[in-house]
């Protein structure tokens, strides 16, 4: 490539509101590019173009600043949309999943780099954690301003053998999922992140997805440097990968590694975390977090499944994993 060239890295897009104006609904959308400028000396005239469609349809939305600075290196540039009457996506049972199709591209000293165009859904999505009344709080997702009644399953990787699994297989899996009513999946931390063809499957099929990274059911030495940054690295990765998948409603840190410190089995297996060492949750707590935070925070986040309340697995906050009448009579005793 020429050194002169900018070439775009990564692009971000998010519904930002829905308002209603004159009985007309207006969604505003930002849309955000990570550009390159390959010149690591000086500064380059550039402009950046965003085209937004209904998928199928010709007639586009153009977005264009003729007039961008680029400096060496990496470069953001953010665009606000309004989409008047937007076709709104909805999880399975709520409504429909139109998609849009939004395409970014640079020009720079005569050459033009474009990102892959990016197949978006127009929600809202929050988490609320709300308190209900002194001991109990809400865990509901909301979809633009409705609350969803979530149902579903877990999913695990369809074949131990990964490479085994076709898009043939995703599709017929998918489908028995929307078939059974789901309109929820959580990815379980102790699987894999799944091929870019099932998260386009759950955005057609309206199946909302409750993401886990892939940490589960164990200590981990994230008081190792190198190993807490290997695991930022594929954190960074996958959160830039799947944060404009309208499916996707919440990033969870872990599975069940927060609940190894419960007050049952925490004692026997002599495990002691301290801020000195975590044994794993300095990586769910503050890698994960911050990584969401920074890549896509439109996407809510919680620390662990299950997690909420003084110890995890509280009946009144967060989110409860059931395993025994047992090991809920020694939780609803703390």
């Amino acid at each position: 490539r020429c050194l002169s060239e900018a070439v775009v890295r990564g692009v971000s897009v998010v519904t930002t509101t829905l308002e209603e104006h004159d009985g007309k609904r207006i969604a505003k959308i930002d849309v955000e590019a990570e550009t390159e400028l390959l010149d690591i000396i000086g500064t380059a005239e550039a402009a950046l173009t965003v085209h937004i469609s209904r998928e199928g349809k010709p007639e586009k939305q153009t977005i264009r600043s003729n007039d961008v600075l680029l400096r060496s290196g990496k470069n953001y540039t953010k665009f606000t949309i309004e989409l008047k009457d937007p076709e709104l996506w909805w999880p399975a049972g709520y409504g429909g999943q139109p998609l849009y199709e939004i395409a970014v591209e640079v020009e720079c000293n005569g050459k033009i780099n474009a990102w892959k165009p990016i197949l978006f859904g127009i929600r809202t999505l929050t988490l609320d954690t709300s308190r209900i009344d002194n001991e109990n709080r809400n865990f509901s997702f909301y979809i633009n301003g409705k609350r969803i009644y979530c149902r579903g399953s877990n999913w695990i990787p369809a074949d131990l053998i990964y490479a085994r699994v076709t898009g043939e297989r995703y599709k017929t899996l998918i489908r028995e999922a929307r078939n059974a009513n789901f309109n929820m999946l959580r990815i379980w931390g102790g699987g894999l992140y799944e091929n870019d063809i099932f998260y386009e499957l759950c955005d057609r099929n309206g199946l909302l997805l409750w993401h886990d990274f892939m940490l589960c059911c164990t200590t981990m030495p994230d008081h190792i440097r190198s190993f807490r940054q290997d695991v930022a690295e594929e954190m960074e990765y996958q959160t830039k990968r799947l944060r404009n998948h309208p499916a996707m409603a919440l990033w969870c840190g872990t599975n069940e590694n927060h609940w190894l410190f419960n007050m049952v089995d925490g004692p026997k297996w002599k495990a002691d975390p301290r801020h000195e060492k975590q044994l794993g949750m300095y990586l769910a707590n503050h890698i994960a977090a911050d990584t969401v935070h920074h890549n896509c925070p439109h996407i809510p986040y919680w620390n662990s499944s299950p997690y909420g309340g003084k110890r995890p697995n509280s009946q009144n906050i967060g989110d409860v994993h059931y395993w025994s009448n047992a090991t809920m009579s020694q939780v609803l005793k703390d």
